[in-house]
C-alpha cells in the first residue's frame, strides 16, 4: 500500500488534495468558457434580429458597401440597413480585418437636413470577429435623411482618417 515509511500517508493527502483543486480550476475555467460562449450566441442572435427590425421598416435603407481603392479593405464583404423611424441601424461585415490597439474604426453618416454640413460620428469600434460581424448604430444626433454612410479608420495621435468603405442609399 501507500502507507509504507518510504511514502507517509500525509504525501497521498497532500497529492489527493492538489489534484482535487487542479480538477476545481479546470472545471471552473471550462464553465466560464461554456458561458462566454452561450453570451455570445445569444448576442449574436439578438443583433439579428435587431438587424431583422431595421429592415422591416417601411423607411429602411439598405445598401452594400463599397469599398475604396485601400488595400486594407480589398476583401471585405458587407452592408448596412438605417432607418429613420428607429434613428438605428446595423452594420454587417465579412472578413473586416483585425486593426491595431491604437485605431478604431468609425462611421461618419452624412445627412442632406442636418444642422451641420459635418458628418455625425455615430459609431467607434474596434472589436471584430474575423468571419461575420454585426454592429448596432445608435446615433446622439437626430439624422433625418442620410445620403452617405463612411467607415473610416481613426489611428490615435494622428489627424487624418483612412477611408476604407462607402454606402449610399
Amino acid at each position: 500500500m501507500l502507507t509504507n515509511e518510504n511514502y507517509p500517508i500525509w504525501k497521498t493527502a497532500l497529492f489527493i488534495l492538489l489534484f482535487l483543486v487542479l480538477l476545481i480550476v479546470m472545471g471552473n475555467l471550462l464553465y466560464s468558457k461554456a458561458q462566454n460562449s452561450s453570451n455570445s450566441s445569444v448576442n449574436s442572435t439578438k443583433l439579428i434580429s435587431d438587424q431583422q427590425n431595421i429592415l422591416n421598416q417601411q423607411d429602411a435603407i439598405n445598401t452594400n458597401w463599397l469599398r475604396t481603392l485601400n488595400p486594407l479593405v480589398k476583401k471585405v464583404e458587407g452592408r448596412i440597413a438605417w432607418s429613420n423611424i428607429l434613428q438605428k441601424g446595423m452594420m454587417e461585415f465579412v472578413a473586416l480585418p483585425k486593426i491595431a490597439e491604437n485605431q478604431k474604426y468609425q462611421l461618419w453618416i452624412y445627412d442632406l437636413e442636418g444642422e451641420n454640413t459635418k458628418p455625425i460620428l455615430s459609431s467607434e469600434f474596434s472589436e471584430i470577429n474575423t468571419d461575420k460581424t454585426l454592429i448596432p448604430i445608435k446615433s446622439k444626433t437626430l439624422i433625418r435623411s442620410p445620403f452617405k454612410f463612411e467607415l473610416v479608420l481613426k489611428t490615435e495621435d494622428v489627424d487624418a482618417s483612412q477611408a476604407l468603405l462607402l454606402a449610399q442609399p
